[in-house]
Parts: C-alpha cells; structure tokens; sequence
C-alpha cells in the first residue's frame, strides 16, 4: 500500500526503529488509563451498572489509537506523561460511549470479537449506559482543565475544554451527514466523492486523528501555527484511516474484523467504494443499487447484499479505494514533509523520538 517513491521525512534524532519500546508505551498507558477509567466508574450506584459501564474497555483488540496520538502529540512539544494521562482518559471514554451511540444506531450484532454493547444489554442500557459516560467524562475534563489553569494559564486550560466540545460538535454532524445523506439525496447519483470525503472528514478525522493530537498540543502549551499544522496533516491522515477502514469491511472476514462484514452496505452508507461502482456501472445496475440502498437494514436481504459485493469487485471498487487511500497518505507525508522543513515548526518540537512514534502510528511512516 505505501508508495516507496514517496519521501518520508524523520525529524531530527528520530528512529522509526525502536518498536519495542512504542510497544511498552502504548501497554502502560492503557494499563494507567483504564486504572483512572475505573477509579471515575466506581463512583456510580450499583455493581451491574459500574461492571456495563467498563464492558468495552475490557475488550481486547482495542488499539487505544486516540489517546496514543493525543499522548504522542503532547510529549513530541515537551510536555510530561503526568500531565496528559488524564486527558488520553477522557479521549478514549468518550470513544466508548460513542461507540455505544454508534451500536445503538447500526443496530450492530457484534464489535471487537464480542457481542456488541445492544446484543449484550439491549438498546435501553445502551443509550442509558452512553449517557452516563457522556457525564464521566466531562466531569473527568472539569477536573483535568482545573488541573492545568496553574500552569497553562485559565484562558490556555480553558481552550482544552473548548477544543474537546469542538471534536464532539463536528462527530455528530459528521454522524448526522452519515445517517441522513441518502434519505436526502434520494439516490446514489446525487452523492459525490466531495460529499463522502467531508462526512469523513467530520465524523472520523477529528475525532480519531486531528483532534486528539490538537488536545494534546494544548497541554503542552503550542501555539496556533502548531495546531493549524496538526489539523493540516490529520485531516489527510484520517480519511486513509476510514478509507482503508471502508476497504476492510469488503474483504475482512468475521474473524478479522470482530464483527459482521459488509456492514456498510447492510446500513446504506454512501463510501466512495459504493459511489464508484455506481457511477462505473449499467444503468439496470444502477436502478438496482439504488433499489437495495434505499432499504433499511431489516428490509435487506443477504442476497441483496451481496449482488453488491459482486458489483463492487466486478468494477474494481477495492482497487480504486486503495489507490485513494494511498493519495491521502501521500496527502498526509507531503503536508508533514512541507512543515517539517519550517524552522518554526521544528522549534516547537521538544522530543523527536515521540514524533517519529506518532506518524507511524497515524501511518505516515513505511
């Protein structure tokens, strides 16, 4: 997938070699983050409710990306582990609960190899459960910027706040763009690559890649040039991510993926897979796509869904997903490439081999 001819560019004193220890960092700041989780979580009433509340961070095969590329982030511009831990907390809990939002939504069977939150507690404990977290994990930010005014200053600690309500604002419209765009557009034909790109954009790359690496360079006190770059890189970044992430929910199995395949065409999301293979596709075909996409989730048959997949694979659609994902990631390491080279950028750069741990972990690096 990655392009050799492109330059990837190693700050000063990096190495992309030392994994072992990227490995360790990334398995004590989930340890240290789920022990703060827990300590919030026992504040609740009642055993069954606490025990709900934590069902997904006990999940394996979580990969704790966000709070990795906010902690990265922060300690890349010099600021402590100390003062970032409670901040990559709260980033990964609300993951949880919108991961919950998002099982209640697609009415999802299974997630990360186990009954999805819905399968396990029903919808009523779901949504309940989602809004119980949405309130632990603000108190968790009041208590977090409270912490911080001391050192950042009460308008610098406050931008932190203010920046997490900004992520969770764009989440849910991108979301709402996601649940709402074909039942207004009426059919596949009026959704473009634009549009699919800017849902994206919203209601994945804000919250998982730029968004989080913006949190953590508040914390560490950078400037606006910083996070206008971070914004720049993670946006590019973030669409690979929900591209390659389109792509494996064709080919993946149940196995690989932890849940049901296909599971975009079940929910009638318009991915730039779909929109291609539509647009490449026979006018009967296109009477047929747009037939089953207009269909809800229980109206679909198996059948239907796949005389999709047939046409996906019929007109190349993985083949043109890759190469778009292979575009964003140039995308991504040109942008970085480009800062990189600016001295201003590379002063506020305290620690390389935090960097060099981030853009491997956002996939900017071979």
């Amino acid at each position: 997938m990655v392009n050799k001819n492109i330059r990837y560019v190693l700050p000063r004193g990096a190495t992309s070699d030392d994994k072992e220890d990227m490995k360790l960092f990334k398995e004590e700041m989930e340890s240290e983050i789920k022990k703060i989780v827990s300590r919030y979580v026992d504040a609740v009433a009642g055993k069954d409710e606490r025990e709900r509340l934590l069902y997904y961070m006990r999940l394996e095969n979580s990969s704790f990306r966000r709070p990795a590329n906010l902690m990265l982030t922060g300690m890349a511009l010099g600021a402590k582990k100390d003062d970032l831990i409670l901040l990559a907390a709260l980033v990964q809990l609300s993951q949880e609960f919108i991961l919950m939002a998002d099982d209640f939504i697609d009415e999802s069977g299974s997630r990360r190899k186990k009954p999805s939150y819905t399968a396990a507690y029903g919808k009523e404990n779901t949504m309940n459960d989602a809004l119980m977290l949405l309130s632990i994990t603000w108190n968790m930010l009041v208590d977090y910027v409270n912490s911080r005014r001391g050192d950042l200053g009460y308008e610098n600690a406050d931008a932190i706040r203010k920046k997490f309500y900004e992520i969770g604002r764009l989440t849910y419209y991108g979301e709402s763009m996601d649940i709402n765009m074909l039942k207004k557009a009426g059919s596949l034909a009026n959704i473009s690559y634009k549009d699919c790109i800017e849902m994206t954009n919203l209601k994945t790359s804000a919250y998982t890649v730029w968004g989080p690496m913006q949190l953590g360079a508040l914390a560490a006190g950078a400037g606006k040039s910083v996070l206008e770059a971070i914004k720049e890189i993670g946006e590019s970044a973030g669409i690979a991510f929900q591209v390659l992430d389109d792509i494996k929910d064709i080919t993946g199995t149940k196995e690989q993926l932890g849940k049901e395949p296909f599971s975009d065409i079940w929910e009638s999301k318009p991915t730039i897979v779909i929109l291609k293979v539509f647009e490449n596709a026979t006018e009967a075909e296109r009477k047929e796509m747009d037939r089953i996409f207009m269909k809800s989730k229980q109206e679909k048959s198996g059948e239907e869904v796949n005389e999709i997949v047939d046409l996906i694979y019929k007109y190349g659609g993985i083949e043109y997903a890759e190469d778009e994902a292979q575009k964003w990631i140039e995308s991504a390491a040109e942008k970085f490439v480009m800062y990189d080279s600016d001295e201003r950028f590379r002063s506020e750069i305290k620690n390389a081999k935090y960097l060099s741990w981030l853009l491997t972990s956002i996939a900017l690096l071979p």
